[in-house]
């Protein structure tokens, strides 16, 4: 495999070439050459540019292999689209410091700023098809792995999802083939490895896969069963010599905590002035249809326990927490959670702004405030945080936020256990990349309504 990846960077290095050239070509022409912006200079020739180019490649290269970009041959889009703005940025910033130095042409910020907008999303098809077309092609005609997986649940399903991204065929054996059928099904299917996944682990029956894996010659993988519940949380170590698992602390933490924290609050305040002529629309409306205060306010807990007052569009009746208990056994989903398609209590504007979740929008001021962030585990009602079991408490390590997995994946189609395990896994596996990749994705869940009453 690592030779694999080292011979299929060449090519991604050299489509990366020609997309550099055609975003820094693009990048001009939308400058000088499309009539939206003016040239007090008069228009430069693109041979000044040109003769930068070959340092601009260099530089943008090295950074892109530093950043370790070649490595992962993954096929997600978003993830390299990120991977790629952040390199990008990185770049500009170098290239632009040392046009500063350099005083025999000034070249263009807006050319920089169209290269920044352009070059992240041009690389990113080119890196998504190089894969797919190249990287892919390549693996299965000239290295094909198959992994046979034996076991059945979730933790096969995320092994298949794994194994794909990493080029590699799996099959599946729900149960321990005896011998005979294991040989003929590693010779008959070319199997190179075989990975044990089965909860609860039947120590004889691997044992003897990994003694026929040994005497073939093939890879032996066990997944230990306590994975199923702590997957996430749990890191292979060494102790005085002894292989061992320990826990692993929340990825969003330290200065991660305080760097979003931050994020948090510069895109708060951009939306909130993008927002100001909606916000304002919204509450008229309130007002128009019904008497009552325009904001619905409710103590909700967040990060650590703490609890606070959390602020939504009110789009039920005034009195709708009193007619909850007359109706809390109609609700459509199980679990200590309340939701049902056809609430009584829900006005008619109020309808609108829950099918596109815009009551959601008064949360940007909890995020303001320190008490939500953009991106996280949705803040539990009270009652409902209360009836936590320890593992769902790991919920509120992070503070809540008004987007999260749970939002992207089908809101209130999906039951409360499968909820809390999303939640966890966002926990778990905090990271840039996928708060970036949430937040997008939460555009189209909202166009299309997905899972929203």
């Amino acid at each position: 495999m690592k030779i694999f990846r080292r011979n299929l960077s060449l090519p991604l290095v050299l489509f990366d070439i020609l997309g550099i050239y055609f975003s820094f070509y693009l990048a001009f022409r939308l400058r000088f050459e499309s009539g939206l912006f003016a040239a007090e200079r008069g228009i430069p020739g693109f041979l000044p540019y040109m003769k930068s180019l070959p340092v601009l490649i260099i530089i943008w290269v090295f950074i892109f292999w530093n950043q370790k970009i070649y490595k992962n041959l993954h096929y997600d889009f978003l993830l390299d689209w990120f991977q790629l703005v952040r390199a990008v940025f990185m770049s500009l910033v170098i290239t632009v410091a040392l046009g500063f130095f350099y005083r025999e042409f000034s070249y263009s910020r807006l050319v920089a700023f169209f290269l920044f907008i352009i070059a992240p999303l041009l690389l990113a098809i080119v890196h998504f098809l190089t894969k797919r077309l190249v990287y892919g092609s390549f693996r299965y005609l000239f290295f094909p792995s198959r992994m046979l997986l034996i076991g059945e649940g979730k933790l096969v399903r995320a092994l298949k999802r794994r194994l794909k991204r990493e080029h590699i065929i799996s099959l599946v054996c729900p149960d321990f083939p005896d011998r005979v059928r294991l040989s003929k099904l590693v010779t008959r299917r070319n199997i190179q490895g075989i990975v044990v996944a089965r909860s609860p682990i039947d120590h004889a029956k691997s044992l003897e896969i990994a003694d026929i894996c040994e005497e073939n010659g093939l890879s032996f993988f066990l997944v230990p069963d306590i994975l199923e519940l702590r997957l996430g949380d749990l890191v292979m170590d060494t102790l005085l010599g002894v292989p061992i698992l320990h826990l692993k602390p929340t990825p969003l933490s330290g200065f991660n905590q305080y760097v979003k924290a931050l994020f948090d609050v510069f895109l708060s305040i951009g939306a909130l002035s993008l927002l100001s002529f909606p916000l304002i629309f919204f509450s008229l409306l309130i007002k128009m249809e019904s008497s009552g205060p325009v904001f619905y306010a409710q103590l909700r807990m967040g990060r650590k326990g703490k609890v606070f007052r959390f602020y939504k569009f009110r789009s039920m009746v005034q009195n709708a927490d009193d007619l909850l208990e007359r109706i809390r056994h109609l609700s459509d989903r199980s679990g200590p959670v309340f939701k049902m398609k056809k609430d009584p209590r829900v006005t008619w504007i109020g309808k609108f702004l829950r099918k596109f979740s815009m009551d959601e929008l008064p949360q940007i001021w909890n995020v303001l405030k320190g008490e939500m962030s953009l991106v996280g585990p949705r803040p539990q009602v009270l009652w409902e945080a209360e009836a936590y079991d320890r593992e769902a408490k790991k919920r509120l390590r992070v503070k809540p936020g008004i987007t999260g997995l749970w939002q992207i994946s089908g809101r209130a189609e999906i039951p409360y256990e499968e909820m809390i395990k999303i939640d966890l896994f966002y926990v778990q596996n905090w990271s840039w990349e996928l708060d970036f990749s949430i937040l997008l994705r939460t555009i189209p869940a909202v166009l299309f309504q997905k899972g929203a009453y």
